[in-house]
């Protein structure tokens, strides 16, 4: 017997500020999947700079 397992991917994509996060949280609550944020993925001194609205320029990326 074979089983396949279907798995999703949802991206969540726009400007900072718009509430991406709380979209995401949101919606991986109400489809039972688990939310990752990409900017737990910065350094702590990137997300210092997007707190205070400062753009990340290519060093930092």
């Amino acid at each position: 017997m074979t089983v396949e397992l279907e798995k999703k991917i949802v991206f969540v994509m726009g400007v900072s500020g718009v509430g991406k996060t709380s979209v995401g949280r949101q919606l991986a609550s109400e489809l039972s999947m688990t939310f990752i944020d990409a900017d737990d993925y910065h350094p702590p001194a990137n997300i210092e700079k997007m707190r205070q609205a400062i753009p990340l320029n290519d060093i930092d990326r």
